[in-house]
């Protein structure tokens, strides 16, 4: 069972609203103890006031001048990777049940990387009625098309979580391509269909899994796919069947954003048929999805 336990999750503006939320269910934690790791983006006046709300230490790593949120998040997560043993992330706009600390504990003993299960919730942290399953084998197949393990739900190894750092990660889907090295490293990945967290969805999302999927936010989504798998091209190691499908799937999302262009009239068409799917899908899952290509292609 891994020993030094982080906590990590990232405040920045746009989390402050929903941030006693979180401290709530950080305070509801039993079980394990563990270190509470922050990065904060344009946020040190607030930080006395939030670390006295949760009542505990705090490692703030702090955003240098010109440093993205991946590129903050990555450092972080790289500096507590040598002081501790493992590491449960977590969004500011997220909650987490009690409990879900000491069980991921618990299930990294058997693995390198673990999801858990979602209830969405709306803005007001009321329950949607729906649920993001994590299957326990949701880690089999190589995650191209969507995938399950988030910056939201996910604990990690963090000798694991570091070899796949430490080349840098470029690209705006961090979780995604942490996940994708991890599978080619062979790492031990494993999904929790038990419900632990409750996931926020409202309308500043991009990773939508619930309507709407409006043009913007799509074609916002669109480029944070296409940037993800050219990124992901670049990877020398990669089986040639996945080579041949991710040459296939980003020439899809390729021709998705182009259709994309000006004022797209068949979008319509597009979001209703995805109407047509089980709710939520799956992360990214709304963006040039495979099955309803003869409708942008037309």
């Amino acid at each position: 069972m891994p020993n030094a336990l982080a906590l990590y999750t990232t405040i920045y503006p746009g989390s402050l609203s929903y941030l006693k939320d979180w401290i709530d269910s950080i305070h509801s934690q039993t079980g394990s103890l563990f270190t509470l790791w922050i990065g904060v983006d344009n946020l040190k006046p607030e930080c006395v006031a939030i670390a006295e709300a949760l009542n505990q230490p705090v490692r703030w790593v702090h955003a240098q001048s010109g440093e993205n949120p991946v590129d903050l998040r990555c450092r972080a997560l790289l500096q507590l990777t040598d002081e501790h043993d493992a590491v449960v992330l977590v969004d500011s706009d997220d909650m987490i049940d009690p409990g879900r600390v000491s069980t991921a504990k618990e299930q990294l003993c058997n693995a390198d990387l673990v999801a858990c299960s979602m209830r969405i919730v709306d803005r007001d942290g009321l329950d949607t009625g729906y649920t993001y399953k994590v299957e326990k084998d949701a880690g089999k197949q190589f995650p191209l098309l969507t995938h399950h393990f988030g910056c939201s739900n996910s604990a990690w190894r963090t000798a694991v979580l570091k070899e796949c750092l430490k080349s840098g990660v470029n690209g705006p889907a961090l979780d995604w391509m942490l996940l994708c090295r991890a599978w080619l490293q062979g790492a031990r990945i494993q999904g929790d269909p038990v419900v632990r967290h409750s996931y926020r969805q409202y309308g500043e999302n991009t990773a939508r899994v619930l309507p709407p999927f409006g043009l913007r936010c799509t074609r916002k989504a669109t480029r944070i796919v296409r940037s993800h798998l050219e990124g992901l091209k670049k990877n020398e190691t990669l089986p040639q069947p996945v080579q041949e499908s991710l040459e296939i799937r980003l020439k899809q999302v390729v021709d998705f954003e182009s259709a994309l262009i000006g004022t797209a009239p068949w979008f319509e068409d597009y979001q209703n048929a995805l109407g047509h799917f089980e709710y939520p899908l799956s992360w990214w899952l709304f963006v040039a999805h495979p099955e309803l290509e003869n409708i942008w292609k037309n």
